[in-house]
């Protein structure tokens, strides 16, 4: 099934009455026009989106369910993934977010829209890797153990397509929103 990569465009979201915070404004230092990344996962997972941030309280890798209503806010690529690889990317999430593999089939009401769902063990959002953003000297260096945006992205991405997008995986460990957004439309074209 097909998911999506979803990369929040802060400079046209801006246009259309959107207030970017100071740690957007941060992170566009060195990426340009996008400022958060999230996995739309398919249907099959009801649509769920998978990303880490600090703007919804989470401050760690949390799965949540978005409405994208505003689009001209998002650039979407289509992820084309098998039904198994979308599988080991649920699978990966789950594991960075602390949550049991199937605790989704165990929903049985629908998932209310913006409510974040994550265990007490989540990967921990890493403020001081995105301060590496800042410039481009590296001062400050992005902590292995945790995880921002596109990171967490490129990390499902890459445990479904073992093989694939090699140049994201020499990058995945300071991979920002534009270079993850670029890289996406390239592999899934």
């Amino acid at each position: 099934m097909n998911g999506k990569v979803r990369s929040f465009n802060a400079i046209r979201a801006k246009m259309f009455g959107y207030v970017v915070t100071p740690l957007q404004w941060l992170i566009m230092r060195r990426s340009f026009i996008y400022s958060h990344s999230e996995y739309e996962f398919s249907s099959r997972y009801r649509g769920l989106s998978f990303s880490a941030t600090t703007l919804d309280g989470a401050n760690c890798a949390r799965f949540k369910k978005i409405e994208y209503s505003h689009p001209e806010r998002w650039d979407s690529n289509t992820a084309h993934m098998t039904d198994g690889q979308e599988d080991e990317a649920w699978a990966e999430a789950c594991c960075m977010a602390d949550m049991p593999i199937d605790w989704l089939e165990r929903q049985s009401v629908p998932i209310p829209v913006d409510t974040c769902f994550y265990g007490p063990k989540a990967v921990p959002y890493d403020i001081p890797g995105q301060v590496c953003h800042i410039t481009k000297w590296n001062i400050w260096k992005p902590n292995w153990k945790k995880t921002w945006c596109s990171k967490a992205v490129a990390r499902i991405i890459l445990k479904a397509i073992i093989n694939g997008l090699e140049k994201i995986r020499k990058r995945q460990a300071e991979i920002m929103p534009h270079e993850l957004d670029m890289l996406t439309r390239y592999y899934f074209k």
